[in-house]
């Protein structure tokens, strides 16, 4: 099975196993007792890591920021255990060598996992511990004397990471209405993430035409940018809310 076969069957895997769980989490809730609150959470977080392949690309800032969502669901069964889907994506661009060469890395992730918070501090402030496993998507593009490269990679990706978790308003303090249902919060998880080796060592030209033409009979070779193997750390700061049936 060549690399193009394989980063497929991985991919389709990993979704499926990621809309099996979501699936299978939205049946539960529907159809039994033990789900009670929905949940959704909009955060931005920074990934940093020290990776010689991604620092060598990149550049002496190997820090990447981006946004994330959150969908979950939390059963009555198990007090203080929610089940969670979650995407995010990560971006870079740096110029490098006086803008000789422009870097632009991206990374989209697709993950299902859980969260547990202990109410040891009290009913408003939780300590909170994440874990998620999924599917990542990455995109690196070169650009260097009007030339263009580019290449993907698809892998597998896992992350851990604990923290706070503060409720600012509580459906509790509403007796009527919409806002008796709902809760509102913030996060702040610190961890570390791991994932399968990224290759961009067959870069292709994004300039030359499919096939050598009178216009530009010239082949382009492809461009070996070596590999990736992202583990570090990462910072989120999340917005929540829970709604109550």
């Amino acid at each position: 099975m060549n690399k193009a076969n394989q980063e497929m069957t991985m991919m389709y895997w990993s979704l499926k196993a990621v809309i099996g769980f979501v699936a299978f989490a939205l049946v539960m809730s529907a159809s039994t007792a033990f789900a009670d609150q929905a949940y959704l959470e909009f955060h931005g977080g920074s990934f940093d890591t020290a990776d010689s392949g991604y620092v060598n690309m990149i550049g002496d800032e190997p820090a990447s920021t981006g946004p994330g969502v959150v969908l979950g669901f939390e059963p009555a069964a198990i007090d203080g255990l929610r089940l969670i889907a979650l995407y995010g994506s990560d971006h870079f661009n740096e110029n490098r060598f006086a803008r000789e060469l422009t870097v632009e890395w991206g990374r989209q992730r697709v993950m299902a996992g859980a969260d547990y918070r202990l109410a040891v501090i009290g009913d408003r402030v939780k300590p909170m511990a994440r874990l998620a496993f999924g599917y990542a998507y990455q995109s690196l593009g070169l650009e260097a004397e009007s030339r263009e490269y580019r290449d993907t990679n698809h892998g597998l990706i896992g992350t851990a990471a604990g923290g706070l978790e503060a409720t600012i308003f509580d459906s509790s303090q509403a007796d009527t209405g919409i806002l008796s249902h709902l809760s509102f919060g913030v996060n702040l998880l610190f961890g570390y993430s791991w994932q399968t080796e990224a290759s961009f060592d067959s870069m292709q030209s994004q300039d030359a035409p499919e096939e050598p033409d009178d216009d530009d009979p010239w082949r382009r070779a492809d461009y070996d940018a070596g590999s990736m193997h992202l583990h570090g750390m990462t910072i989120n700061f999340g917005l929540m809310m829970q709604y109550q049936f």
